[in-house]
């Protein structure tokens, strides 16, 4: 049972399509909070962070050949699966946790092109170059406080970020 209002009924409009009524919907559901953002992507760090934990137990052998395939793998393991998740459902495991969903602006799901791709991928390479990386990746962070609640990588993908509990 969802606890979105219902959308306003004209019995005098004419049939709308089911674009604008997936428009329409999209506007009643709740944006993420920051913090709640912030939250997940912490989560989504941390299972990261074990999963190289996991890996280096390679290096725990005498050849560093075994612990950098190791976590190599171990980290190309949960980053595909995270986004598989992120593509499948709009969701990694910390906004699945935290109950927030990645959505097209309309409301529509996300798709690999812009939930991983234009969201994840880009931003990063970006951030990797020296200084200016640095400073795209604060001013990305710091447009979460907007109205929209959009940062630079959801204005660039065209998604948002909402309730989805």
């Amino acid at each position: 049972m969802e606890n979105r209002p219902p959308l306003p009924i004209n019995p005098y409009a004419p049939p709308a399509t089911e674009i604008e009524l997936v428009e329409a919907r999209a506007d009643f559901v709740p944006l993420a909070r920051p913090s709640t953002r912030f939250m997940a992507r912490m989560l989504d760090t941390l299972v990261t962070v074990a999963a190289c934990l996991v890996g280096a137990i390679g290096f725990l052998f005498e050849k560093k050949a075994i612990g950098a395939v190791t976590l190599a793998v171990a980290l190309v393991a949960i980053e595909s699966y995270q986004w598989f998740l992120i593509t499948s459902t709009g969701r990694s495991l910390g906004k699945r946790w935290c109950g927030i969903k990645i959505v097209q602006r309309d409301g529509r799901p996300i798709n690999f092109v812009s939930g991983v791709l234009l969201r994840e991928w880009i931003p990063l390479g970006v951030q990797m170059i020296p200084t200016v990386g640095s400073v795209l990746g604060i001013v990305d962070s710091l447009f979460i406080f907007r109205d929209d609640r959009r940062c630079l990588h959801d204005l660039l993908a065209g998604t948002k970020v909402v309730d989805a509990r």
